[in-house]
Formats: structure tokens, C-alpha cells, sequence
């Protein structure tokens, strides 16, 4: 069982666009999803480093600027507006982030990973900083569309390591990229193929303990809600010895809309 003892559900609704969703954030409220006259932004911030407390408010600070930008943008005009938007608010939140953490020495090393979707007009994006990843499920496949910033990633990606042996390696939790510990930050941003059925935004709590096989068992199961894919993905991650917080984001289409 998880150390993390609340779980908290919330039905998202696409507005324009007829998907259904639902997220469990089993850490804090930090899973936010805004309407923005049809515009979907879901954010999944995942807290690291450092005590509870410290690790939370670096958390926090992400999650209340990115709502307040997305709150006052206009409608984007087309998908290098989408992408300069993303890029200059989770600049801005990691700026936010590191100068909080520079102004204390207990809170040297604050940070938060942030992943997510926005969904603008019939575009879809994913963002990046971090491990936590994004997986798309389509007709003819399942993929991760995320690149996790993390040392064993990058070991795997030259090929040094095998994927049994980054499993078990000892620096396997090594990020290489977070919001708010360093002063510049990579940011991956990537459009999506827009005949997904399913979209699954998740923290390592669960790639890191259930196979993608598995997951894209769950996500495949037809006359399941979103709310009850989540809750088994998060129970999942439970049975596999729960070691890390689990937060799982799934939104899916309906089956009118999927088959056309």
C-alpha cells in the first residue's frame, strides 16, 4: 500500500471536444485542469527532494502560476503560439521555483517535475521536465510519446546499460532535468497524432512499477471509465509494493467520437 493515505478524485471535462477523464492525484491537489474557452490544459506536477514540506511548496509554486497564465492567455493563434506559451510559462515557474530555493539554504534544492497536455482547437501537445511521462494508446499501437530526463535514461539511450539492469541500477531515481533546481532547464514539447483513443499523463510511481504491457491492458479495456482506469492503475502500482507516490492522469475518447 502507498505511504500516501488520501486519495482524491475529479472528473475533467473537455469542453468542445467530447472526452472523458479523470485524474487521482494521491499526493496533493496539484493536478489541475482549466477550460479556457475550449482549450484544455492538464497539469501533473510531481513533488521531489528535500523534506515534505519544502518539496510541496516548490510544488505549489508551479501549480498556481501555471493556472494563473493559462487563466489570463487568449486563444492561440496557431501551433508556434502554443509552443512559445508553454515554453515561456514553465520558464517562468522554474525562475519562480529557484529563487525561492536560493533565498534559503533548507530550501536549496526544491523542485517539482511537471508534465502534462494542452489541447488547442483540434492540436494536441504534450510538455516535459522530468521522469513523469506521457503515453498515448492508438489503434495500431501504444507508445510513450514523452523522453524521461534522467541519468539511467540517458545510459539506456547510448546504450551502456540494458533495461534489466537499469531496474536495479543504483542512480535510477538521478534526474537530470526538474523545475526549480537549476537556472536553466530543458523543455520538451511535442504535438500528438490526433487519432489517439487514449491519453495517460502518469508520475514513475507507476511506469516505474507496472509494466507498459499492463498499462496498455488497462487502458484498452473497453466499457471502463476513465475514473475506474485510474483507480486500477493506481491499485496496480499498490499491489507491485507501492514504494513511490502514484499519480495518474487518464483521459480518453468516447466511443462516438472514436469511431469517427
Amino acid at each position: 500500500m502507498s505511504w500516501i493515505q488520501q486519495i482524491d478524485f475529479m472528473i475533467l471535462e473537455w469542453i468542445q471536444s467530447h472526452l472523458q477523464g479523470a485524474t487521482l492525484d494521491l499526493l496533493m491537489p496539484t493536478i489541475t485542469a482549466l477550460g479556457n474557452g475550449g482549450w484544455l490544459f492538464i497539469l501533473l506536477a510531481l513533488v521531489l527532494l528535500l523534506s515534505k514540506r519544502y518539496r510541496r511548496q516548490g510544488c505549489a509554486l508551479a501549480v498556481s502560476l501555471l493556472q494563473e497564465r493559462f487563466a489570463q492567455a487568449s486563444a492561440f493563434k496557431g501551433e508556434q503560439s502554443v509552443r512559445r506559451w508553454l515554453k515561456q510559462v514553465i520558464a517562468e515557474a522554474n525562475d519562480l521555483i529557484f529563487a525561492a530555493a536560493s533565498r534559503s539554504a533548507a530550501r536549496k534544492g526544491m523542485g517539482t517535475t511537471c508534465v502534462g497536455i494542452l489541447r488547442s482547437g483540434n492540436r494536441t501537445f504534450s510538455f516535459n521536465v522530468g521522469d513523469s511521462r506521457v503515453y498515448a494508446l492508438y489503434d495500431d499501437g501504444f507508445s510513450c510519446v514523452t523522453q524521461d530526463h534522467s541519468y539511467i535514461a540517458d545510459l539506456l539511450r547510448k546504450g551502456s546499460i540494458t533495461a534489466e539492469e537499469a531496474k536495479v541500477h543504483p542512480a535510477r531515481n538521478m534526474l537530470t532535468n526538474a523545475l526549480g533546481v537549476w537556472d536553466r532547464i530543458r523543455i520538451d514539447i511535442d504535438r500528438l497524432k490526433e487519432d489517439y483513443q487514449a491519453l495517460l499523463v502518469c508520475s514513475d510511481g507507476l511506469h516505474g512499477y507496472v509494466s507498459e504491457d499492463t498499462i496498455r491492458m488497462v487502458l484498452s479495456e473497453d466499457g471502463h471509465t476513465a475514473e475506474e482506469k485510474a483507480r486500477l492503475l493506481v491499485q496496480l502500482a499498490n499491489d507491485m509494493g507501492g514504494y513511490d507516490n502514484v499519480t495518474v492522469v487518464v483521459v480518453q475518447k468516447e466511443a462516438d467520437e472514436v469511431d469517427g
